[in-house]
């Protein structure tokens, strides 16, 4: 009988270590929570994942370098009409000309901005002995300009104003000679026109100013002085002819201007 107990109580001990031991299961009262099974995402969620945040990082950086160096700019470079010189005084040459060609000029030009200045100009020369069709013994011309200079980049512009040319001429001796020597010798004529052209003019910081003229046609309009008593003294002969078709070559023939150079400084 006592091993028969024994042997039950064995066989239960073993039975119990068989059985495994099972987690409880979770209840309303329970404190417990089985843990969450943390999604994996595809590749193409994490691709488009890091589309979305990587890049517009990298925007912001951009955006603000650029507020960054437009800033600097405003704080440390100038606008170059802030720099710009208004006072221009040139002297200048003129190679090839009419009516009297190598001419000394002098010019005030005021820049009002980088496209547009006005300038006053003075140009002058003389020669002796010309040949226009009569005997001149010398003649002088003057001509005062008044040019709007239109820049289209930054030193080629084109020319465009007024101008008036005085023209002085003294007859030649055999003329003279012909009528005694109290002939009056002396022929002025005026006429006002307008003037077109086009040139070059550089600037540098240290206010020295250079320029080319290239071409310039100055077509008279306006007769407004003609001093020809001399055409009286004269009376018919051949040589009055010739004084009359010189005067309405000069007040009806347009002048013109080649390679005209000009220094000067800006300030």
């Amino acid at each position: 009988m006592k091993l028969l107990f024994i042997f039950l109580i064995l066989s239960t001990s073993t039975y119990a270590q068989l059985v495994p031991i099972l987690p409880p299961y979770p209840t309303e009262g329970s404190s417990v929570v089985p843990e969450k099974v943390k999604k994996e995402e595809s590749p193409i969620e994490e691709t488009i994942q890091n589309a979305q945040t990587v890049p517009t990082k990298e925007a912001e950086t951009k955006k603000e370098k650029v507020k960054e160096k437009k800033t600097e700019n405003k704080t440390k470079a100038p606008k170059k009409e802030d720099t710009l010189s208004h006072n221009t005084l040139m002297f200048g040459y003129e190679f090839v000309t009419s009516w009297v060609p190598s001419k000394k000029t002098l010019s005030y030009t005021y820049n009002f901005n980088e496209k547009w200045t006005l300038e006053g100009e003075y140009a002058w020369a003389s020669m002796s002995a010309p040949s226009y069709g009569i005997n001149l013994g010398e003649i002088e011309e003057k001509r005062f300009s008044l040019h709007a200079r239109r820049y289209t980049s930054s030193s080629f512009h084109f020319i465009f104003g007024a101008v008036l040319n005085d023209l002085k001429a003294e007859l030649g001796d055999d003329i003279l000679d012909a009528f005694g020597a109290e002939l009056s010798s002396g022929i002025r004529l005026q006429n006002l026109g307008l003037s077109l052209g086009m040139g070059n003019r550089w600037h540098w910081k240290n206010g020295i100013t250079a320029g080319i003229d290239w071409m310039r046609v100055n077509v008279p309009l306006l007769e407004t002085k003609l001093e020809d008593e001399v055409l009286d003294d004269i009376g018919t002969s051949s040589d009055k002819k010739d004084v009359k078709e010189a005067l309405k070559t000069f007040n009806r023939i347009p002048t013109f201007v080649l390679f005209g150079l000009s220094l000067g400084y800006s300030f």
